[in-house]
């Protein structure tokens, strides 16, 4: 598959074993292993497939579940935290509660 990485990167091929589609939200993530390493993949983001004659393999063991959630946390607990002091005036701050429950996860 041809997968865009980032905005302000170019596209990378990648020859990956599709393992399941999870959603989070309205975002939909392929788990895929790319030479034995499972990766999650945004759907959105990927370019171009093509099929291929090699047969998938699937990790002996493997769970959808268990992995997705596993690496959630993962995520998570990598995130990092940034604080800001914002000004602004007192009839913009009930509009300010009501954005930051977008901004959580």
């Amino acid at each position: 598959m041809t997968y865009q990485r980032g905005l302000d990167c170019d596209p990378v091929e990648r020859l990956v074993d599709p393992l399941g589609l999870v959603a989070k939200r309205s975002v939909w993530y392929l788990v895929a292993a790319v030479d034995g390493e499972v990766r999650s993949y945004r759907v959105s983001r990927v370019k171009q497939v093509k099929l291929t004659e090699e047969p998938s393999v699937r990790p002996q063991g493997f769970d959808l579940a268990v992995h997705w959630e596993q690496s959630t946390a993962v995520f998570k607990d990598n995130l990092r935290v940034i604080e800001a002091t914002l000004r602004v005036k007192s009839e913009i701050l009930p509009r300010l509660g009501f954005a930051g429950r977008f901004a959580r996860s």
